[in-house]
């Protein structure tokens, strides 16, 4: 018997949800809407609960629809703050403390490495841009463990999904 190829997983930052509403909103790209709504629908997309809070600091459709969608944001545990513990010994400006009010980078990036350390298809969706030199980015400390990641107009590609405009 051929072992079942587990389910690709999305974890999402506040900046790809953020990039979606500014860049490329619903109204007129609804199609790639749908396309990244697609793996939330399966319970494929999650996000710690700080991607919420950040999300959350505006009444807008954005804020809306990650309270319609409150079931992919995963709480912070003992695992994913062991694993915070971790990223931090290599970038310990990673969890900036003088940063007022919530910070999901960090926290996209510890539970990602947990569901990675669990044997799943992980890839943390983040806009920051790769640098090729050490820097506390997503992109740069997402190489250093090893975990796949990408930017949010990439999710329909790995998803091995088009969309056409009219």
């Amino acid at each position: 018997m051929i072992p079942a190829v587990p389910a690709r997983i999305y974890c999402i930052d506040s900046s790809s949800l953020i990039a979606m509403k500014r860049v490329y909103p619903r109204k007129s790209l609804g199609a790639l809407w749908d396309l990244v709504e697609k793996p939330a629908d399966e319970r494929r997309l999650i996000a710690p609960h700080e991607v919420l809070r950040e999300v959350s600091k505006v009444e807008d459709d954005l804020k809306a629809w990650a309270k319609r969608r409150s079931g992919i944001f995963v709480r912070i545990d003992n695992e994913q703050g062991e694993a915070l513990k971790e990223i931090q010994k290599p970038f310990p400006t990673i969890n900036d403390a003088a940063k007022e009010g919530p910070h999901a980078d960090p926290w996209c990036v510890a539970l990602s490495l947990v569901r990675k350390r669990r044997g799943d298809d992980i890839w943390l969706i983040n806009e920051e841009k790769q640098t090729i030199t050490k820097s506390e980015k997503v992109p740069y400390v997402c190489d250093h463990f090893k975990i796949h990641w990408e930017r949010v107009l990439q999710v329909p590609v790995l998803e091995g999904l088009t969309f056409t405009l009219k």
